[in-house]
């Protein structure tokens, strides 16, 4: 009996990069840039939402506003207008 080795097959992944406001519930991604003025920005990076921080969608208010999150393994509650200024990057 002949055994015949073959390269597991490589799954594609898409890395999309879009802002926290953009996650879809329960959609991952990781932190790559916060694109906000001064006092917006600094608030953002003192809540723990760095570079490299690793985040999750879990849900929003009824209209949406504010939104939960996980980050680095604890919650978060943010305005969409915070949202918008933290870019991720998903599919990672």
């Amino acid at each position: 009996m002949f055994a015949f080795l073959f390269p597991a097959a490589k799954q594609k992944t898409t890395i999309r990069i879009k802002t926290l406001a953009d996650l879809e519930l329960g959609e991952t991604g990781r932190v790559v840039e916060v694109r906000a003025k001064e006092p917006l920005a600094l608030h953002i990076l003192e809540i723990g939402l760095v570079t490299g921080a690793r985040v999750r969608f879990l849900r929003s208010a009824p209209l949406g506003d504010p939104m939960q999150i996980e980050v680095d393994g604890f919650l978060l509650s943010l305005r969409k207008n915070e949202a918008k200024a933290v870019w991720v990057e998903t599919g990672v």
